[in-house]
């Protein structure tokens, strides 16, 4: 049964026909309900529950940078930042022969309008990263450069201390239970607008 508070012309939460209505961040949204509520388990289906979980979880492992990477398109489409890292990276996750894959290269953990610094090779001494960067076209000198560094193993992430673009130097000290497994690691702009750049792949590295 559908509610609502100020006539047929207002908004409404519950089912109504074949639509559901909900309010959501403040504003009035309705879907429609599902004609199949049934839950059949075709390989197709499978499959694809499959590669969504995954992406899910990734996502819900990297919300710390997640949170900050897609704050500008997550407030422009009304929507969570979380929402926008599974549109923005649904091609990273795959089948193949060994199960599924991820492709790391591909991961986008922030996105927005500003212009993308140049990153370097990264270097490790002793735990801690190191890596060099060019500010890029037409960049702001008081914008920041962040790194997120993320090992698979242990589904765990780390997120650097900003640093102005002009530094053109960024470090994240790693923790010592990180030693011995492989990280992915992540570069991207944001500035006092919360605005973010597209993230870019800095780079593998094995610890």
């Amino acid at each position: 049964m559908a509610k609502t508070k100020n006539g047929i012309l207002d908004g409404f939460e519950g089912k109504l026909g074949t639509v559901v209505g909900y309010r959501w961040r403040g504003v009035e949204c309705m879907r429609a309900v599902n004609a199949f509520p049934h839950d059949p388990k075709t390989q197709a289906q499978m499959k694809c529950r499959g590669l969504f979980r995954t992406l899910s979880q990734l996502g819900s492992d990297m919300l710390q940078a997640v949170r900050i990477g897609f704050r500008g398109p997550a407030a422009t489409g009304h929507t969570t930042e979380y929402n926008c890292f599974i549109r923005a990276n649904k091609q990273c996750v795959s089948y193949a022969d060994e199960g599924i894959q991820i492709d790391y290269t591909a991961l986008s953990i922030a996105d927005g309008i500003l212009g993308k610094a140049d990153f370097e090779e990264p270097q490790v001494d002793q735990m801690q990263l190191n890596v060099a960067f060019h500010p890029g076209i037409d960049s702001c000198d008081i914008d920041y450069v962040l790194l997120y560094a993320y090992t698979p193993r242990l589904r765990q992430g780390l997120l650097s201390t900003p640093v102005y673009r002009y530094q053109c130097r960024a470090t994240l000290a790693l923790p010592t239970a990180w030693a011995g497994h492989e990280v992915h690691l992540y570069g991207f702009c944001w500035d006092n607008d919360q605005q973010a750049s597209p993230s870019s792949y800095v780079g593998r590295l094995t610890l």
